[in-house]
């Protein structure tokens, strides 16, 4: 999982909540497993997370 979030971060932790949609946009069939990773890694984010996901199924 992290070489799709160095699209936006060197590593989950310094992940911006602006850059969740596009991490999770360029996922592909690994979107749902990217999702998880970054709410367990960082809960903060779960918002975000199930806000871009939303948007994305739409």
């Amino acid at each position: 999982m992290s070489e799709l979030i160095k699209i936006a971060a060197d590593d989950v932790s310094k992940l911006r909540k602006s850059d969740v949609f596009r991490v999770l946009d360029c996922a592909g069939g690994e979107r749902l497993e990217l999702a998880l990773f970054i709410i367990a890694n960082r809960p903060e984010l779960r918002e975000e997370v199930d806000e871009c996901l939303a948007d994305l199924a739409a």
